[in-house]
């Protein structure tokens, strides 16, 4: 008697086997910088940990900033197209520019709309000529920032459970 098994099931982030979205290592990012309608943020990296909007970033900001440059590092394209239609899309105007800035150089990535069930992002980098659409696990990394930030800036802290304003 044989017995033959069969291939293991992946599901989740493993399960993306599509083009990378942005090409850098998490450990090359010098700087990020995000435009998400009137939200802003710019955060830099230095010997001495994450200054983000001019001043250095607390510890739980920091981590929001290293798990952002994990998931630029690794998002995978769900399926890429030359778009017909860009503002269809949202990315005529885009929803958010995100730059990331590398020794290499700028990768500028414009965020779009969601898909019509709302569980993946359309995303379009400069000088490539297909849009992407991925999972919207970006969306939710940007949010923790943009939280963590608030909440460092803020006088009082926000209620617990509180939910993080969309960028």
């Amino acid at each position: 008697m044989l017995v033959i098994e069969g291939p293991r099931p992946i599901s989740g982030p493993e399960s993306v086997h599509g083009p990378r979205v942005l090409h850098l290592r998490p450990a090359a990012v010098r700087a990020i910088e995000v435009e998400a309608g009137t939200r802003r943020l710019s955060a830099t990296r230095s010997p001495e940990g994450w200054v983000l909007d001019g001043r250095p970033a607390t510890a739980p900001a920091a981590e929001a900033l290293d798990a952002l440059t994990e998931t630029l590092a690794s998002v995978r394209a769900l399926d890429a197209f030359r778009p017909g239609d860009r503002q269809a899309l949202g990315l005529d105007p885009a929803r958010a520019m995100l730059t990331v800035t590398t020794r290499r150089g700028d990768q500028r990535l414009r965020l779009g709309a969601t898909n019509a069930s709302g569980g993946a992002l359309y995303v379009e980098r400069d000088g490539h000529p297909r849009a992407f659409l991925v999972g919207t696990g970006i969306l939710s990394s940007l949010d923790r920032v943009f939280y963590q930030r608030d909440l460092a800036a803020s006088p009082g802290k926000p209620e617990a459970g509180a939910a993080p304003a969309a960028p």
